[in-house]
């Protein structure tokens, strides 16, 4: 600092003034301490072009230290100075601070409500923001169009379009509608509000259309899971001339994005989905044109909307040709990788971004536990201390939540509720309920994911006492909890809480189809199949998915004429049967003796349904075959097969060999199953007592050699059946 001892009064104040728009505002506090400390006080409007400064430069440690100073020193502060105190500590984030000065005001102008309702807004707390309002209103004072456009986003937060519409009346009667701002927040808190008619209807009656407002049509459409209408919606704005922006691009690569979520089709193992990818390629293309790939909320969404399209070689390309690489860019294709359930890649990457030096935000550590996820889903559970777990994932999923702990993300909801997923995935029920029974507020994505982690670990018990808790605290429920909760009742047989939910689905005039998918297989497993087929018919939209769960009910219940029957009831209602309903069907004709039935079956997936014929049906038919005795058929079959086949098919055959001691064809198919998987043990013990069964004796003898010479199956496996 300056030494100030020869210094006029003059020339002091010029200097504050100096430093107030240089925005060096601790110096500016500095000399302003000195002028008072010789009695020269500063007037009102150097004390509000001081806190301007602070608005501007976001210095809220110099905004507070002067509060400070104005209570240190029992200044008398006009209304005019609170307010531009207020607003100095609102645009510097101090809130709370802001509404106490707001409230010392005897007389408020519209300024100081603006302010004060858009700090609320800002903060998260539209529900106080509009409260704020309401008081605004009981003092007759006036909004404006600043305080209108907070109110609107806090509608949009809030999914209130009761108060929005009320807002909406008030911006036309004072005239605010012309304004384009007002307008596009206007055409945004409609779109995220589900009404998406009403946001075309003040769109289209905007006098001036320009690139915010676009953008805020474009959102609408995306927000309500339209991605098709977003892309006409684009295509018109480049028609009218509108040259769109970054934020423009981020929204339809978010709409393409969504359109990928529509079925795909198989590539080289992988699904990619065609129209999005065509759509997103040439967008892309734009975008290298404008010089715009390189923007990082940009380049993210360009990585995204190939993550969910099934292309992650481009995800990876845009990737790795950033110049620089952040925090966003790194979540985004961690999360490319989640997509296509490749968690080792996930957990790669997350090391990779580790050494560049990159501190992963809360996003990116949910984004990696969800890899842990994937990780803990294709491991085998082992014993550790008496506890089936997935040692592996849940020893990465430790050191996530280690660094989580670290970086102090325990209490974020949604970094705990992942953690909590994580931990029942991996076989920790301890850990996740550790974790959550660390949160100090509980919402409905939290109790979701422990009522899912004791799910996984098969405690229904727990999971529906969990439920009853959550009821008793007065938690929201949601169609997540009510599919869970219908989990628990098919594991444990609680038909009675089954039917308390499906009451309560029914008296809210409820028609998800994911809900009545869940009653349906909840009464199957529940042996309550009556109640099954009635929620079915009550379905204004039965799918494919529902009457599914219909046949394995009826399947389950050995009723193979009730599942043939409504088999026949989808192709007269035009509802096409997936891989799952002939895997049932399969079944019940299996365990019924119906071999025509199945045959016929098996010939008309692909021939009359277009359903490709995976291995498991294959293990079905032979399953079929096999019980029946009818090898001849099966020798038809077999001739047709691929050679790398897979084994569970030939464990089945070898199974049917065994029942009805056909030991030639027995050791045709371990012949196979041992070229596939050498080290099954079941296919040397099925072998094995299929030899003890036929006197081949030495056969079986050759059988517990292979074993003993190290072909890695269990010797006990073999002395049990070797008798």
């Amino acid at each position: 600092m300056h030494t100030h001892a020869t210094y006029t009064y003059t020339d002091l104040h010029r200097e504050f003034q100096a430093l107030c728009a240089d925005g060096k505002v601790q110096t500016a506090m500095d000399v302003l301490c000195e002028m008072e400390s010789r009695g020269q006080f500063p007037c009102e409007r150097d004390y509000i072009c001081f806190l301007k400064a602070c608005s501007k430069t976001r210095a809220i440690s110099q905004a507070k230290r002067l509060q400070a100073h104005f209570a240190n020193n029992s200044f008398k502060l006009t209304t005019l100075l609170k307010e531009f105190l207020i607003i100095a500590l609102v645009k510097c984030g101090a809130h709370d601070d802001a509404l106490c000065v707001f409230e010392t005001l005897h007389r408020r102008s519209v300024h100081a409500w603006t302010a004060i309702i858009t700090a609320s807004v800002d903060s998260g707390n539209g529900r106080n923001a509009i409260k704020l309002y309401r008081r605004m209103q009981a003092e007759r004072v006036e909004c404006n169009e600043f305080m209108i456009v907070s109110l609107f986003r806090a509608c949009s937060t809030l999914r209130n379009l009761e108060f929005g519409k009320e807002l909406h009346a008030e911006a036309k009667r004072r005239g605010f509608l012309s304004d384009v701002f007002v307008g596009s927040t206007l055409v945004n808190m409609y779109g995220k509000c589900g009404d998406i008619q009403g946001a075309k209807d003040v769109f289209v009656k905007l006098p001036c259309r320009n690139t915010v407002s676009w953008n805020a049509m474009l959102s609408a459409y995306v927000d309500q899971g339209q991605p098709e209408k977003a892309l006409k919606c684009h295509k018109q704005m480049k028609q009218e001339g509108l040259i769109p922006e970054e934020a423009t691009y981020v929204i339809i690569l978010q709409a393409c994005a969504m359109l990928a979520e529509e079925e795909g089709m198989a590539i080289d193992g992988q699904m990619v989905k065609m129209k999005a990818l065509m759509i997103g390629r040439g967008i892309h293309e734009e975008l290298k044109q404008k010089g715009f790939q390189s923007h990082p909320f940009v380049s993210s969404s360009l990585i995204n909307m190939y993550g969910k399209c099934g292309d992650i070689r481009e995800a990876e390309s845009v990737f790795r040709g950033l110049s620089r690489r952040d925090v966003v860019s790194w979540t985004a294709i961690l999360a490319a990788y989640v997509v296509q359930s490749q968690g080792e890649k996930v957990l790669e990457l997350y090391k990779e971004m580790q050494k560049d030096g990159i501190r992963p935000d809360q996003q990116t550590l949910v984004i990696a536990l969800q890899g842990c996820c994937l990780v803990a889903d294709k491991e085998e559970f082992s014993l550790v201390d008496g506890q089936a777990v997935k040692h592996e994932a849940l020893k990465i999923g430790r050191n996530l939540h280690e660094e989580i702990r670290l970086r102090r993300f325990e209490s974020n909801v949604f970094v705990a509720s992942s953690l909590v997923m994580m931990y029942g995935k991996c076989g920790g029920i301890a850990d996740a309920e550790h974790a959550f029974g660390r949160l100090t507020h509980v919402d409905n994505i939290a109790w979701n994911s422990m009522l899912s982690a004791y799910l996984d670990q098969g405690q229904g018990k727990k999971g529906i006492e969990l439920f009853r808790r959550m009821l008793e605290e007065g938690a929201c429920v949601d169609e997540v909890t009510f599919v869970c909760v219908l989990q628990a009742c098919s594991d444990t047989g609680e038909v009675e809480l089954c039917r308390d939910i499906n009451f309560c689905i029914i008296s809210v005039g409820c028609q998800l189809n994911t809900l009545f998918t869940s009653l349906t297989h909840a009464y199957g497993s529940c042996a309550q199949m009556s109640d099954a087929r009635a929620i079915c018919d009550t379905s204004c939209r039965p799918d494919t998915v529902l009457y599914s769960a219909l046949i394995a009910g009826f399947c389950r219940e050995g009723n193979s004429a009730a599942c043939f029957e409504i088999f026949e009831r989808m192709h007269f209602a035009c509802i096409f049967p997936d891989q799952v309903i002939f895997l049932c069907l399969f079944s019940t004709c299996s365990h019924n003796g119906l071999v025509n039935e199945g045959l016929n079956l098996f010939n008309m997936m692909s021939a009359n349904h277009h359903v490709q014929i995976g291995a498991k049906h294959i293990v079905s038919l032979f399953d079929l075959l096999g019980r029946a005795g009818d090898f001849k058929r099966l020798e038809g079959i077999l001739r047709k097969l691929p050679v790398q086949t897979d084994g569970a098919v030939w464990l089945c055959l070898l199974a049917a060999c065994r029942n009805h001691g056909n030991a030639e064809m027995g050791k045709f198919a371990f012949d196979y199953a041992v070229k596939l998987q050498p080290t099954e043990a079941g296919a040397y013990v099925l072998m094995s007592n299929i030899c003890v069964d036929a006197d081949m004796l030495g056969w079986a003898k050759q059988w517990d050699n292979n074993c003993r010479n190290g072909l890695g199956v269990w010797e006990e496996d073999f002395r049990l059946c070797i008798v």
